[in-house]
């Protein structure tokens, strides 16, 4: 069980965390924040399933092949032929899962650290140097600013939480172009960074371990809206999250949200694994996405 605090201010695969400080739990602010910092707020701790430092088990290996092993791997339904006329855009039928060469995930993820300090500056992005000891992460930073204008809400210093590795920083830059058209001004973050973090029963590193996962809490909206993964997606284990067969359990307005914009993003190549509530148990309060060097497919589940 994992108890955590949260200020409220504004993702191989995520796993459990043996032997390491759980990350702080974090939820939302009642209403969507202004753009300005809002003032920290303490919120009263709150309690995960039984599992590891964000109640991330039973996730998939990352080096495993896409096909290989169980049903609950195995890909989803065809789509239908009605799905070029889906009432939602998330019901629309899903690339192939194989990642081009010129994806954003595929690009990012094979990027040497040298490579990637080159395109920051390139691209300008806000982020700080992290001078601490970040082990397992090539190249650590923390986000200092808006992305597209979109602000990742992070655990503080000296909290290692909120560092992540440069190369899903960029990941990050093109995810927030994509948020920035659904309207969103804020991402609620729960961690990026989990020393040593490993798939459950495993010795294998989860992502968490490299800075290279996000597990996102909760959107804010232009609109005033916030969305909560864990109130808002309405969803259930084992269906699945786009393309014609996809619905929620509730179909409200917040779902449907919720739905279209992941769906864009898995369109859009930029991580390798898109794990949500219909995943399994221990994703039911967020979102974990991620990019891992090497991984030529894509998982939306």
């Amino acid at each position: 069980m994992r108890f955590g605090w949260m200020l409220v201010l504004g993702g191989g695969v995520l796993a459990a965390c043996a032997g390491t400080t759980p990350a702080p739990m974090r939820s939302l602010a009642p209403g969507a924040p202004s753009r300005a910092r809002p003032a920290p707020i303490l919120v009263s701790q709150s309690a995960q399933p039984d599992a590891g430092p964000s109640g991330d088990t039973g996730d998939l290996d990352a080096g495993a092949p896409l096909g290989a092993a169980t049903a609950a791997d195995a890909d989803p339904p065809a789509p239908h032929a009605h799905a070029a006329h889906a009432p939602y855009p998330f019901q629309a039928p899903l690339p192939d899962k194989w990642l081009p060469k010129k994806s954003p995930a595929m690009r990012d993820a094979n990027l040497s650290p040298g490579q990637c300090r080159a395109q920051l500056r390139k691209e300008r992005l806000p982020l700080h140097g992290v001078r601490i000891a970040s082990p397992g992460v090539a190249n650590p930073r923390r986000i200092a600013g808006r992305l597209h204008g979109v602000r990742f809400v992070t655990p503080h210093r000296p909290s290692p939480y909120g560092m992540l590795d440069c190369r899903l920083a960029l990941a990050l830059d093109s995810f927030a172009g994509i948020l920035s058209k659904h309207g969103v001004i804020s991402v609620y973050v729960d961690n990026f960074y989990r020393p040593h973090a490993h798939l459950p029963g495993k010795h294998k590193h989860s992502q968490h371990a490299y800075g290279l996962a996000i597990d996102l809490m909760g959107l804010s909206f232009r609109d005033g809206t916030t969305l909560r993964v864990g109130d808002d997606w309405h969803g259930g284990i084992g269906r699945p999250v786009c393309g014609s067969d996809a619905e929620p359990v509730e179909a409200t307005p917040g779902a449907i949200r919720l739905r279209n914009i992941v769906c864009d993003v898995a369109r859009a190549g930029i991580f390798q694994h898109m794990l949500t509530p219909n995943f399994n148990k221990a994703h039911h309060s967020h979102f974990h996405f991620d990019i891992t060097r090497g991984v030529k497919y894509f998982v939306v589940r």
